[in-house]
């Protein structure tokens, strides 16, 4: 099977459609948990026309793209990107004086626009003003929104998306001032790029939920951080990825809403419900393997290196309560009982303490104190952290590589990619024990000139599998 990568590049002053003839090896990872995926980029120091290397054309922050054709078919985007660092390195041998030099691209994915953007907390201002240089009101703007619009304005803001109708409001707030753009923009200036076309925001979860969302005030530092807060993890899932069009069929969350857009030329921000329980998770898209398509030997193993016991969701409050009146009332723990797979009495005192966003009532300007919304809600979210979590001792964990030839198709014969949140299954197992199915958490590609491409997959929540289905 051939593996035909193709690499553009766009940098302030000019477009590089394809460096693949001075490309001498690339890598990318993407992991579950990890807000940055990374990539890698090994280039000659072929001068061009002007005598000019890559270390001469390319800087900080241009855009990177990616893709490669899978066994002669349509070319699929692996990572859209921004530079870290470039560095050239020279070595001259001590035996035959002759000297080698390559040229080393470090980058990160898209997040990076927002791990490396930040939000400070003024005491006597929004916090939000960072964002927003002048005298408009951004709570009030956002005050209302569900989750999912919230951060898809947050996101818009950052990018100064003409599109979103927050932004637009934020615009006309600023007219008559110097400069009507949000002054914190991130507008990188790359040759035929604009942020708000590559990096884009979609949910699947739907807007009623955790809809009291409405108090940002506080908040500072990383704004991928405020997402992942308001996005209230672990119970909804965030991760950035490109899409894949060979993956038509992913689907996940109620009613099969698609949990990644099958647009591959955009990375999306991804929001959606955590696919932990059985229904979910066997709506995930999947990918079947045997194990004469594993590259080495494959080590699983289990531990309780991550287990819990005890198990309580604590809300994150942005109105004023009177203490007596909520502290206990809407801290609803969930103990891991005589039936349960962890029980305290083996594993001993676990907790596992989670913080998710609510706005109750103030009970201090007159409202009715905590609702019964709120008790009900405290309650739910730690009998789900329970589901999620409390065979934690028992899933199986293993990282393996695909060999080449053996990538799974769709049913139209196209290579289908794993991505970060499907699911895998590994059949035929030479000892005749059951199937096992696991998370795909970690995907990593290495191509090298020779032409030798290798995919490397790390998989957690592992369970055999007793029948097929």
């Amino acid at each position: 099977m051939q593996f035909l990568p193709k690499v553009s590049i766009h940098t302030r002053f000019a477009i590089y459609d394809d460096v693949a003839p001075d490309l001498i090896a690339w890598t990318t990872g993407k992991s579950y948990g990890q807000p940055i995926g990374t990539f890698s980029l090994t280039l000659s120091t072929r001068p061009d026309a002007e005598g000019l290397t890559w270390f001469d054309k390319l800087s900080a922050q241009d855009f990177v793209i990616i893709r490669m054709s899978l066994g002669g078919g349509p070319e699929e985007t692996i990572m859209n990107g921004l530079i870290d660092r470039v560095g050239r390195t020279t070595n001259v041998s001590s035996e035959s004086g002759a000297v080698n030099e390559v040229i080393q691209v470090a980058g990160s994915d898209l997040t990076k626009v927002l791990t490396q953007g930040h939000v400070w907390y003024n005491p006597w201002k929004d916090s939000l003003s960072s964002l927003v240089l002048g005298k408009v009101d951004l709570t009030a703007l956002l005050k209302g929104l569900s989750p999912a619009k919230l951060l898809e304005s947050l996101l818009a803001i950052v990018l100064d998306d003409d599109t979103n109708a927050v932004v637009q409001k934020v615009k006309a707030g600023l007219t008559g001032k110097k400069r009507t753009a949000i002054p914190t923009a991130i507008d990188l200036q790359n040759n035929g790029i604009k942020m708000a076309e590559v990096l884009k925001f979609h949910s699947s979860i739907s807007d009623d939920i955790f809809a009291n969302v409405v108090e940002m005030t506080r908040f500072q530092g990383a704004i991928w951080n405020m997402f992942t807060k308001f996005a209230n993890k672990p119970w909804n899932e965030l991760w950035v990825d490109t899409g894949s069009p060979a993956n038509a069929e992913d689907r996940a969350g109620v009613g099969g809403t698609p949990s990644m857009q099958k647009d591959d030329k955009i990375t999306w921000v991804n929001l959606r419900e955590t696919p932990f329980t059985d229904e979910l998770f066997n709506s995930l898209v999947l990918h079947e393997i045997s194990f004469a398509d594993i590259q080495g030997p494959l080590s699983v193993s289990k531990g309780d290196s991550d287990t819990y016991t005890y198990y309580f969701a604590r809300p994150v409050m942005y109105v004023l309560f009177t203490k007596p009146e909520w502290s206990d009332v809407l801290i609803q723990p969930k103990i891991a009982g005589e039936g349960a797979v962890s029980p305290m009495t083996r594993f001993g005192f676990r907790p596992l303490k989670q913080e998710y966003v609510y706005r109750g009532k103030d009970t201090e300007s007159g409202g009715e104190g905590v609702s019964d919304l709120g008790i009900g809600l405290a309650q739910g979210l730690s009998e789900k952290l329970f589901d999620f979590f409390d065979r934690n001792s028992e899933f199986l964990t293993t990282e393996l590589s695909l060999k080449p030839n053996r990538l799974t198709r769709s049913a139209k014969g196209q290579v289908r990619l794993p991505k970060i949140g499907h699911r895998l299954r590994i059949k035929k197992n030479p000892k005749g024990r059951p199937d096992e199915e696991y998370y795909i958490t970690g995907v990593s590609h290495k191509w090298t000139f020779s032409g030798s491409y290798s995919l490397a997959l790390r998989l957690t929540r592992g369970v055999v599998k007793k029948t097929v289905g």
